[in-house]
């Protein structure tokens, strides 16, 4: 079975089992399994347009499984992360601490080739599982509201809108590995950048803070003109 196929039979299996279909099938996308997921979502959207799903529902299923899928994966990237040691690893933790919030987000429904490494960093880094559940209910939601949203309106146009997408995937997914990589590089370059100002840094807060002395030269002359009042 190819692409073509096992996409033709997954849009079939949606169809036929609403839902429930879509939620298993997003929650085994975001596992890591190669599953049209946001073509899914647009064809989903297409159908609740045409009265073959029920829209409330097909949200609600296709939000909680995948959310569930992007926890486990953030589980996995928790007992990965006790098992990576290094400095290149360390840093990687570091810059994830500071901008893990909307790496997760942005990744949730913008640059999707990355969100399963995003989930698996995040929980290996040891960033809070409260902290990204909310970035990652709010940027899956977003991505099933825009694309879901799209299908809706296209409703039985929605097939060109796919086909766009399909032929985009890899120039995306290439654009968030870039995007990603250069965001570390910025990362690990202000990291180097620290520990050689960290020396003037100090200097200048020990001036600062040291009071001035005394100008004793001065206080002979002082004497005297008070004496001469």
């Amino acid at each position: 079975m190819d692409a073509l196929e096992w996409s033709d039979w997954l849009m079939a299996t949606m169809g036929s089992y609403g839902a429930p279909a879509l939620g298993i099938a997003l929650f085994l996308g975001a596992l890591g399994i190669p599953l049209p997921s946001t073509l899914l979502v647009l064809a989903a959207g297409a159908f609740a347009q045409q009265g073959l799903l029920n829209g409330g529902q097909t949200l609600a299923a296709g939000w909680a499984g995948v959310v569930l899928g992007d926890s486990l994966s953030y589980g996995a990237g928790r007992v990965i992360g006790g098992k990576l040691q290094g400095r290149r690893m360390q840093q990687a933790q570091q810059a994830f601490q500071r901008y893990g919030g909307w790496l997760v987000y942005l990744s949730r429904w913008l640059l999707t080739p990355v969100a399963l490494p995003v989930s698996l960093l995040a929980g290996s880094s040891g960033y809070r599982f409260g902290r990204f559940l909310r970035e990652d209910v709010l940027g899956e939601l977003t991505w099933l509201l825009l694309y879901g949203g799209v299908g809706y309106g296209l409703g039985s146009q929605w097939e060109a809108a796919g086909q766009w997408l399909s032929a985009s995937g890899q120039w995306l997914a290439i654009l968030a590995a870039l995007l990603l990589g250069l965001a570390l590089l910025a990362h690990l370059r202000l990291q180097r950048r620290q520990p050689a100002l960290a020396p003037a840094a100090a200097a200048i807060t020990a001036t600062a803070a040291r009071p001035a002395p005394h100008n004793r030269a001065l206080l002979p002359a002082r004497r005297a003109a008070a004496a001469g009042l």
